[in-house]
């Protein structure tokens, strides 16, 4: 075991001992999420752009966006099998071909493959739409139902959405009590901390970005301050493998292998790029996230990363987890992340490319 890993157990458990034993699973009251905003140690303003990856988070400096014309891999041989009424997809994934007039398809009410059920009814809005017009009509849902939270002061007294929405992520979407082991899960190595429900020190567990707060609107935009603590893409993980991806693009490593705190790996893919690959477990996650994030604020996914994200969302379909930190993500914040709830929607769309959201600096309050 590393010393880094040694060190990060030993303030785990030195936290959960000092603790009295924590608290009931149930809804946290405002009280807490106060406290925690609060505590927060990023209360400052946010660096300069390029100064850091994921400023406060302890991640390391941004790395270079991968190379245009990065190929695109096969899909795998063991994808998993098209519902009825589907078809498997080039790129990974089911549902009707892209492009068109073509309809999506509505999945069955049974599981999907290692997966949760589907419930038709969230994938019925979106019939008859494929491409363009179903990201529009994706973007204009998710725009309308968005309930900006209400934003509390961070210790140094100052109103700060970002420090209140972590609070949330912590409190409300990721504390669970596991058996003997309450607390959290590091979305990138499935590693657990103890804690009491509460937001935990910084140098426990960080906040990740899965899209990086360097690929978002400007620091100084009131855009970027929603963007950025938007619920859907917000988890925790550990500081050190935080820092091991920094802003890399997600991607499946061949060579130049990291392998400190694997199954988390960083390393350099077939073309040459620095990518960095989570725990299987949480690929899917992540790939669902930042499909959201580009319907929601119109950012783009670069081909190569698209095609592996694509890849992974067939091969680790939404769980009974993911679908449920759906649904408290809703109830935080008034959207729900549509490709959790009908996976088939993934392969309707050809391409998620950039547009222009309906979102501005004037349209959104301020923090």
């Amino acid at each position: 075991m590393t010393s880094s890993r040694v060190f990060l157990l030993l303030l785990a458990l030195s936290a959960s001992a000092c603790d009295d034993g924590g608290e009931a699973a149930g809804p946290a009251d405002a009280g807490r999420l106060r406290d925690a905003a609060a505590r927060d140690p990023d209360a400052a303003a946010p660096p300069p752009d390029g100064a850091v990856a994921d400023a406060g988070d302890g991640a390391a400096p941004d790395a270079a966006p991968p190379t245009d014309g990065a190929p695109d891999d096969a899909a795998p041989a063991d994808a998993a099998p098209c519902g009825p009424g589907e078809a498997p997809h080039p790129d990974g994934g089911c549902g009707t071909p892209p492009g068109g007039d073509a309809d999506v398809a509505v999945p069955d009410a049974g599981p999907a493959p290692d997966g949760a059920p589907v419930d038709p009814a969230r994938c019925a809005p979106w019939a008859g739409l494929a491409d363009a017009a179903l990201v529009a009509a994706l973007h204009e849902r998710l725009s309308t139902a968005y309930r900006p939270i209400a934003v509390l002061a961070d210790r140094g007294g100052t109103p700060n959405r970002y420090t209140t929405a972590r609070a949330h992520m912590f409190v409300e979407l990721e504390w669970s009590d596991d058996g003997a082991e309450p607390g959290y899960t590091c979305l990138y190595t499935g590693q657990r901390v103890l804690s009491p429900r509460e937001e935990p020190p910084t140098r426990v567990m960080n906040t990740e970005h899965v899209r990086p707060r360097s690929a978002l609107a400007p620091r100084d935009s009131t855009l970027f301050s929603h963007q950025e603590s938007d619920l859907h893409h917000l988890f925790p993980t550990l500081p050190d493998v935080n820092s091991l991806r920094g802003s890399l693009p997600f991607g499946e490593p061949v060579s130049h292998l990291v392998l400190d705190w694997v199954p988390a790996v960083q390393g350099t893919d077939a073309a040459g790029v620095p990518v960095f690959q989570p725990r299987p477990e949480a690929r899917g996650d992540v790939a669902r996230a930042l499909f959201y994030m580009t319907a929601r604020w119109g950012f783009d996914l670069a081909d190569a990363e698209e095609a592996v994200l694509r890849r992974w969302h067939a091969a680790d379909p939404p769980d009974a987890r993911e679908v449920a930190r759906n649904g408290r993500a809703e109830a935080t914040q008034g959207n729900r992340n549509p490709f959790v709830d009908c996976p088939a929607l993934v392969g309707a769309v050809a391409d998620f490319a950039a547009f222009a959201p309906r979102d501005t600096d004037a349209s959104l309050p301020n923090p």
